[in-house]
């Protein structure tokens, strides 16, 4: 199990910031070439599958061994809103529509009849960059806890 260390001093908090910073800019550098060289595309791309991994996690349904058609018709139950795209992302309304369409034309997004956003199912289950999207976010994670506990940050 892996904890803080209990004495937070300035140095740790300043090497976490360092390293989570590190950490922050690999994500957004892999997230921003996935998502058609455009950071915000990537934020938007987010925002909709976690709201969707929300209801799934909620659910308790993560922890369990689900086919790729199950995961899929999951995510796909709840839909994303432009308001809520602005307001989590911070872009501004009009730029959120226009993104969310633009995703909506690249085949990442779908809307539903109700005029929310999901993640395009087809387009998550045949695509192998999603894989590699999650793969470097594993390794990315991976090397920010290996160098947190380098420096004392955290521990095993």
């Amino acid at each position: 199990m892996i904890s803080f260390n209990s004495a937070t001093t300035p140095a740790r908090n300043r090497i976490f910031g360092f390293k989570f910073g590190d950490f922050f800019i690999e994500i957004c550098r892999v997230l921003k070439k996935f998502a058609d060289n455009d950071i915000d595309n990537a934020l938007i791309i987010y925002v909709v599958a976690n709201a969707a991994m929300q209801d799934v996690v909620e659910s308790g349904r993560h922890a369990q061994d689900l086919s790729d058609s199950e995961l899929i018709r999951l995510l796909s139950a709840r839909g994303v809103n432009i308001s809520t795209v602005a307001n989590t992302t911070g872009i501004d309304r009009a730029t959120a529509r226009r993104k969310l369409k633009k995703l909506e034309e690249l085949g990442f997004l779908m809307r539903k009849e109700d005029g929310t956003f999901i993640l395009n199912p087809g387009f998550a289950a045949n695509n192998s960059d999603v894989d590699s999207l999650l793969e470097a976010q594993w390794v990315a994670l991976r090397k920010l806890i290996k160098d947190l506990i380098k420096y004392g940050v955290i521990s095993e």
